[in-house]
């Protein structure tokens, strides 16, 4: 793990950055802004959307909305408070006690409108789309049909494949809940408790189901608003998909990566590709 980073416009690494970076830009961690800020990032998107395709892509208004609910839902996932404080309360991954979940970002990092470097928030945002949609519906597959959902986060990130992924996504394991497993993982992420049943129903029907085949299946089904797992994750993922068509690496999303080195190696040159 590298040293933390002291402004918003430092980009994200790792799954870990993205998260965080999205809390604190959203307004869901303890040192945000919170509500009271104005969100600018539509207007700093909308300014590169003179790429071809992208263009209606990215002026459709649609941005601000989307994010808003996917921070909301990573907020469940990590385990903040909805208002108030926006302390860790305990009820995520992420350990709420001295010494806990720490943000890759420093408390001196704070949102500002995205006025200070407007070119560099919106180009963050696009490029962590596709990291945020690959890293979690693998974790959400591996939790729920592959093979992790009786594991648990514990040692160094080697104890388990589960601890594996998410420090090689970043994650410090001493300071996530050693006692979550992979069922509780995948309920966090489908926080609505209809989705839930559903995807655990939809999930034991397919046991076998393959990653490119149970995104499949889970664009088919759709979840409902206020899950990180719902259709607002897989729009921005889509809305950012022209634009990085357009500018970057296009073989990149083109492949959906299967194993675990496949999502690992593309989940890395996401990372790398989206620096300018």
């Amino acid at each position: 793990m590298g040293g933390k980073k002291t402004k918003l416009t430092d980009w994200p690494d790792n799954l870990k950055d993205v998260i965080d970076w999205f809390l604190r830009v959203g307004g869901k961690d303890k040192e945000s802004l919170g509500d009271d800020k104005k969100f600018e990032l539509p207007k700093a998107v909308n300014a590169l959307g003179d790429y071809g395709e992208a263009k209606n892509v990215l002026e459709s208004g649609s941005i601000a909305g989307n994010f808003g609910y996917v921070a909301d839902g990573l907020r469940v996932f990590i385990g903040y408070n909805k208002s108030g404080s926006q302390e860790l309360k305990g009820d995520g991954v992420g350990l709420s006690s001295h010494g806990g979940y720490a943000s890759s970002y420093k408390d001196s990092a704070k949102w500002d409108g995205g006025s200070s470097n407007p070119t560099t928030y919106a180009h963050i945002l696009l490029g962590s789309f596709p990291l945020l949609y690959y890293g979690l519906t693998h974790l959400l597959w591996r939790c729920t049909n592959g093979g992790w959902q009786n594991q648990i986060l514990q040692g160094d990130g080697q104890g388990t494949d589960l601890s594996y992924f998410m420090n090689y996504m970043g994650y410090n394991i001493s300071q996530l809940k050693s006692d979550v497993n992979g069922t509780q993982i995948a309920t966090l992420l489908v926080t609505d408790s209809d989705s839930i049943t559903d995807l655990k129903n939809f999930c034991n029907s397919a046991s076998t189901m393959t990653y490119p085949d149970f995104l499949q299946k889970l664009h088919q089904k759709g979840t409902v608003a206020g899950s990180v797992m719902n259709a607002p994750l897989y729009k921005l993922y889509t809305d950012s998909h022209a634009y990085l068509t357009t500018n970057w690496k296009s073989h990149m999303l083109n492949d959906i990566p299967q194993t675990k080195a496949e999502i690992e190696a593309t989940l890395t040159g996401y990372s790398e590709a989206v620096k300018l």
